[in-house]
């Protein structure tokens, strides 16, 4: 079939006389003025050229005049801190993430300083936790706004702090020995600040009315500053940071250097400290008392540099000191916690936030201290849950706790959830919802147990909450906060220098070895298990591959017991290590190989792979993510180790971009959040 293509001619001509009779007169004006259009195309050209010498011979100068500020910049001799009186304002406004690690931070460098919080009516756990960590610290001061009159600007939260540090002072005060600083609620102040602060430089000479000291950023040197996301998302945000950190060393620094000597240096939203008098003067203005930042201004800092520097103040700079700028659950939570743990395991299970805590009334000085379960150790399981709740609930009776908290499914946490329920205490259960659905395992009665009698059950992922969901227990006591685990790994671990040192004392070198724990009844209750595990890690030694062999006490009894000393011979086995050890230890092995829960959720954070030794497991997240794999004892698990060792350098770049299914690190402060609404409810007296 022919297919007909049909052509349209259009009738209309495509330049009508008129258009034409236009562009000639368009082109005569043209060719009649093409001298001027010429000279018009010269002068703008040179406009252009001239613009461009400009801009580039103003970055000469600053540039020239920024190395001679730092080639003759001379530090000043640091001086007397106890010659003023210090108070460090942090404002904050959902800073929950945050805000005990910077208490934590200031206290350390500013010891007798006293701190104060500006909570601009945060909806998170900011106010809770600053009041636990404001019960151990009579210096820590708390500045509660509430909207309408918060929420409209930093600097008129800064003024709250400024009136409320007037009132505390006593009649007759020097208030130019008094210095407020400003640190942002991610902040960090180095070691020796204040020591600079008050050099001769600056509130040392008393025409200074402000210092900004430097800021850098705090984790310009970290490899992976989003733990949870991929390569490039690392790579990008790496560059992103140290760029951020260049602009505030060199082009912030060598700025505020020139400006130095005009006394005109620029405050800053972070690291500024002002002579009390000098604020002072700026609310001696009509309509300004009580007020010396100016409210609702984008620019506070700027604008009260400024103001300062009309009202006859010198501002100066100093880069001797600086601010980094950029939470385990005992510290997070809303009353002092009182942590306590059967002796076996008190230490690990601790680190790992995995006994019970127990968060007792306000007025308990000093940090938690774990107290020892007595005389549990060594019966069998309905033993140690008898003694366990009776001392426990002796000591409930004796000073009631306002919440009992009980992490994971250990004896321990049984004994703490009957006890909190005896006495009619509100019970928190960290870890809700793990199910391995193997009643064989002593465990799996616990942690039912402890789900049905919890007021609040705090599930660490999507599954453990259907779980919980499956059981029919009610929503409204089911919370979704992530695991504890994350945060505790990333504070726990030992930095990069300590970690190289600690594999030397081991001889081993990273990602060249494998690391095993063994403990479980199920792997060391019967000669045969305990034999089928030490033949398989026998075997890997065998290959050539190092294998580390932390013993605990119960394992390294069933070794002797069973006479399997032999199978020893070839793998490094040492007693118990502390937890940051292990982890140091695990960062770089190549292999995990554990029947350890705690271990399950360490690897993700880690980014390791781990063969589980069990034939159950309650954290099928690590398998489903792609870091573990479950498998008996036997062959089975020598063959696979051998697989996932042949690819390790695959493998060990394919974990390390992939996120943790157990979090992002803010399980603690939701935990607190959370226990602090439940402490202060009414809770039914037991029958």
């Amino acid at each position: 079939m022919k297919h007909r293509f049909a052509i349209v001619r259009s009738r209309q001509p495509l330049i009508t006389r008129r258009n034409r009779a236009m562009l000639d007169t368009l082109h005569d004006w043209i060719v009649f003025r093409q001298d001027g259009i010429v000279r018009l195309a010269g002068l703008v050209s040179l406009a252009l050229v001239g613009y461009m010498a400009l801009v580039f011979g103003r970055f000469l100068v600053y540039w020239a005049g920024s190395r001679h500020a730092f080639r003759s910049n001379r530090p000043a001799e640091p001086g007397d801190p106890a010659a003023f009186e210090w108070h460090l304002a942090v404002p904050c406004r959902d800073e929950e993430a945050a805000v005990v690690q910077t208490l934590d931070g200031l206290r350390h460098s500013a010891p007798g300083a006293h701190l104060w919080v500006i909570d601009d009516d945060s909806e998170d756990a900011t106010r809770a936790l600053v009041l636990t960590a404001a019960d151990r610290d009579d210096r820590l001061h708390l500045v509660q706004r509430r909207r309408p009159h918060a929420r409209i600007g930093k600097g008129a939260a800064l003024n709250a702090a400024y009136r409320e540090i007037s009132a505390r002072l006593p009649e007759g005060t020097d208030r130019s020995r008094v210095v407020i600083g400003v640190v942002d609620a991610d902040g960090r102040l180095d070691p020796g600040t204040l020591a600079q602060v008050c050099n001769g430089k600056a509130p040392g000479r008393p025409d200074t009315g402000a210092v900004q000291i430097g800021v850098r950023m705090r984790n310009a040197d970290d490899e992976r500053p989003l733990p949870g996301r991929g390569r490039f998302a690392n790579a990008r945000a790496r560059a992103l940071v140290r760029m951020q950190d260049v602009e505030f060393q060199a082009n912030n620094a060598g700025m505020q250097l020139l400006r130095r000597g005009t006394g005109s240096v620029g405050l800053g939203g972070n690291g500024q400290f002002l002579r009390l008098s000098a604020l002072d003067s700026l609310t001696a203005e009509e309509g300004r008392a009580g007020r010396p930042w100016p409210e609702r201004a984008l620019l506070e800092d700027y604008e009260s540099g400024l103001e300062l520097r009309l009202a006859g103040w010198r501002l100066t700079h100093i880069t001797e000191a600086g601010v980094p700028g950029g939470a385990g659950l005992a510290p997070a939570l809303p009353h002092p916690a009182h942590p306590v743990g059967p002796g076996r395991h008190a230490v690990p299970a601790l680190h790992r936030a995995g006994a019970a805590l127990a968060a007792l009334p306000p007025g308990r000085q000093g940090p938690p201290r774990p107290e020892l379960l007595t005389g549990v150790g060594g019966r069998p399981r309905a033993g140690q849950i008898a003694q366990s709740l009776g001392q426990l609930d002796a000591a409930f009776a004796e000073d009631r706790p306002a919440a009992v908290v009980v992490q994971g499914d250990t004896n321990a946490t049984l004994a703490g959830a009957l006890a909190a329920g005896a006495r009619g205490i509100p019970l928190v259960h960290v870890e809700a919802g793990l199910r391995s659905f193997d009643r064989a395992v002593p465990e799996e009665h616990n942690r039912v147990m402890v789900d049905h009698v919890a007021d609040l059950l705090c599930a660490a992922t999507t599954g453990n909450a259907a779980n919980l969901r499956a059981e029919s227990l009610d929503e409204e006591r089911i919370a979704l906060t992530g695991n504890t685990v994350v945060e505790v790994v990333r504070r726990r671990l030992p930095d990069g220098d300590a970690r190289a040192a600690l594999l030397a004392a081991h001889g081993v070198a990273p990602d060249g070895y494998v690391l095993a724990t063994v403990h479980r009844p199920e792997n060391t209750n019967t000669a045969g298990a305990l034999r089928a595990v030490l033949t398989e890690l026998d075997r890997i030694a065998r290959a050539r591959t190092p294998v580390l062999f932390p013993m605990h006490p119960h394992t390294r009894a069933a070794v002797e017991r069973f006479a399997l000393d032999g199978l020893l011979a070839r793998i490094a086995a040492t007693g118990p290590v502390g937890y940051a050890e292990f982890l140091g230890l695990a960062r770089h092995a190549a292999l995990l190989v554990s029947d350890s829960g705690g271990v399950q959720e360490e690897c993700t954070v880690l980014g390791r792979p781990l063969l589980v030794v069990r034939r159950s497991t309650e954290r099928p997240e690590a398998v489903d993510a792609g870091f573990a794999a479950l498998v008996p004892p036997g062959p089975g698990l020598g063959d696979l180790a051998a697989d996932w060792l042949a690819d390790s350098p695959e493998r060990l770049a394919r974990l390390a971009a992939t996120p943790s299914p157990y979090g992002d690190g803010l399980a603690s402060a939701r935990i607190a959040a959370l226990t602090a609404r439940l402490s202060e409810q009414p809770v039914p007296a037991a029958a």
